[in-house]
This record gives structure tokens, C-alpha cells and sequence, in this order.
């Protein structure tokens, strides 16, 4: 399952920018020692981890505050958890995995993510509230991930066909129906976000090895984009207003902007205060942005960018690095960091509330 968690953190799915999170996710080989104290006036941050776990991964909020993820074992196997929005954590796996990761919660609480098999297959699955777990796959697909999943039920995500290069696009309905999509032109299409209406946010990469963003309407409308000058270019998440945030690298400054396209195509690019890297994940209804940098030191910190632009860093605790995957409505964010133990770096999960 180690195999399969390296293949969704590294080359492509979302970690085109230079010097994310590899492999060394797990390894935490590069974290810089450099400390943060939380400020006093800090909005709650809880920390959490299920039972048993030695590494939580949170990765989705959703309007109540319920957060789905996954953790490692002391077997060094993945589970899919749910927290509730008043602490308390639910364990899962799908029948026959050997490894589970949860990616994404929609308000209703159903969750979307997948698991890999004894075969060293992957597929993507549904959780429904109750607690019933419906897998599945597109055609002829031998790597399912199920990426995000929106209030009506409908999952976006990516596959992989054996003896063809690259991933393709799916979306899934809550009844089950499965359709199959490429960016015309493109080497390899990775959706990650889908919103109410049943517009898809990804990245494609086009023959040359460059990423360009696009967009797919429910009508299976796709429109491409690129921040203009950038090296290349992912679309990370889509509200309900159909914008998009992402990155973009900078080819000349040698960093990586924070982008948000409006739903008429404006794009606008920021960045964290001193960042090499501003990392958008998340955006409410609303266009709260919740996201990562890493500074000049090599530290991650999480960021919460506001309506009017201005950007608020926060860090866990006294953390060695601090990231941020997924904001709600109320402007709660969710994600891991990295505290030293007896000398070994070791990931929690927490939960930022205003």
C-alpha cells in the first residue's frame, strides 16, 4: 500500500511544483527545525489523531465540520477515517483492502476516496453515512482514485487503463453511471475537485510534459487556461461559483504563485508573506481561500486568504511544518503537521477554527 500512497502524493496527482511533498511526505527528510509559536490571538486549533495511528493524514471538512482522511498503523497500514464535527473518530475500510485513503466529504457526509487490494490493484469507492462502502471502477481501469465528492453525490476523479500512458478523467453519478473524459490533446487528465453543479477543476499535461489547468461543465464543456507566463499551471479546487483556485510556477522569480480564476476567467496570482510556494487547496462559496507555503527556510505553514486578499498564516502548535487541505464554509481548515518526538518526526491531524 506504501506503493500506492507514494503514487497518489508524487508525479502527477496534485504535486507538480517543484520540491513538494515527494516521497518524502512520509520520510520528512527535508523539514526544516525552524519553530513557530502560535500567536495568542490564534483562532482553536484541536489536535487529533485516531486510535492507533502513527501518522494522520485529515484531508476534507465539510459545512458541519466533519473531517474524513486516512492514518497509518504501527503495520505501516492505511484506514480512512471520519471525525465528527464534536471529536469522535470512525475507522474503515472497504472489503479486501489492504490499504484505505479518504480523500474528500461532501455536506451530506458521504465520502469519496480509494483502497488498494491484495492484487496490488486500486479503486475508488463511496461511504455513505450509515456507513455502507459501494466500490467501483471505470472501464478497463486497473488505478482508481476518486478524488472529490460534491452535495448531490457525484464523484470526480482519475484512472489509469494497463499498457496506456497517463490518467484519465471520470465522473461518477450517485447512480452509479460512470463517464470518461480526456482533455483533447493531452498526455494525461487528473480532475481533483467537483462542485454542486458538476463542474470538474484538474490539471492535464500536454506532450511537451507541461501542466495547464482546465475546467469541465456538466455538459462535458472543457475549457483550458494557464496563468499568463507561468511555467505550468494546476487548478486545485472549484466553489460552487465556479471559481478555481490553484498554482502556478514562476519561471523567472523561481517561485510558485497562488492563483484564484473568477468564474469570468480573471485570474489573479498572490502569495504568501516571504513564500517560495503558495499552495491554495480549498475555496468556500464565498472565495475564503484556505491553503499552504513554504517560506524561505524551507518550513510549511497553513493560510487562510481572505475575501478582501489579505492572507493569515497559522502553524499547529510548536510545528515543524503545517498544512492545509480543505476549508468550509464556516472558514474552518483542515490538515496535518509535524511534531519531533524522541527525535522522530511524527504527523497529527488538527482542525483550525475562527
Amino acid at each position: 500500500m506504501n506503493q500506492l500512497v507514494a503514487r497518489l502524493r508524487t508525479a502527477p496527482v496534485r504535486l507538480a511544483w517543484i520540491g513538494f511533498r515527494s516521497t518524502k511526505l512520509i520520510a520528512c527528510a527535508w523539514i526544516a527545525g525552524w519553530l513557530l509559536s502560535v500567536p495568542a490571538h490564534a483562532a482553536t486549533i484541536t489536535i487529533f489523531d485516531p486510535p492507533g495511528s502513527v501518522e494522520t493524514h485529515p484531508l476534507s471538512i465539510n459545512r458541519a465540520g466533519s473531517i474524513t482522511g486516512h492514518y497509518k498503523d504501527n503495520n505501516g497500514v492505511y484506514h480512512g477515517f471520519l471525525r465528527a464535527a464534536g471529536g469522535t473518530i470512525t475507522t474503515f475500510d472497504p472489503s479486501g483492502s489492504v490499504g484505505t485513503l479518504a480523500l474528500g466529504i461532501n455536506n451530506a457526509g458521504e465520502v469519496a476516496g480509494y483502497y488498494g487490494d491484495s492484487n496490488g490493484l486500486a479503486h475508488g469507492y463511496a461511504r455513505a453515512p450509515d456507513g455502507t462502502i459501494t466500490t467501483f471502477d471505470p472501464p478497463q481501469s486497473n488505478f482508481t482514485i476518486a478524488a472529490s465528492i460534491n452535495r448531490a453525490g457525484s464523484i470526480a476523479g482519475e484512472y489509469v487503463i494497463p499498457g496506456l500512458p497517463g490518467y484519465h478523467g471520470f465522473v461518477r453519478l450517485a447512480d452509479g453511471t460512470i463517464t470518461t473524459f480526456d482533455v483533447s490533446g493531452s498526455s494525461s487528465t487528473q480532475p481533483f475537485a467537483i462542485n454542486r453543479a458538476g463542474s470538474v477543476a484538474g490539471q492535464y499535461e500536454d506532450s511537451n510534459g507541461v501542466f495547464h489547468g482546465f475546467m469541465r461543465a456538466a455538459d462535458g464543456t472543457i475549457t483550458t487556461f494557464d496563468v499568463p507566463n507561468a511555467r505550468f499551471t494546476v487548478a486545485q479546487a472549484i466553489n460552487d461559483a465556479g471559481s478555481i483556485v490553484g498554482y502556478c510556477h514562476d519561471p523567472n522569480a523561481d517561485i510558485n504563485h497562488g492563483f484564484l480564476r473568477a468564474a469570468d476567467g480573471t485570474i489573479t496570482t498572490f502569495d504568501a508573506p516571504n513564500a517560495l510556494a503558495t499552495i491554495p487547496w480549498g475555496i468556500t462559496a464565498r472565495g475564503k481561500i484556505g491553503g499552504f507555503y513554504e517560506d524561505t527556510q524551507g518550513t510549511s505553514h497553513g493560510m487562510i486568504r481572505r475575501t478582501d486578499g489579505t492572507i493569515k498564516p497559522y502553524d499547529a502548535r510548536k510545528s515543524y511544518g503545517t498544512w492545509a487541505y480543505s476549508i468550509n464554509a464556516t472558514g474552518s481548515t483542515t490538515g496535518d503537521w509535524i511534531e519531533l518526538v524522541n527525535g522522530d518526526f511524527v504527523w497529527h491531524g488538527y482542525v483550525r477554527t475562527p
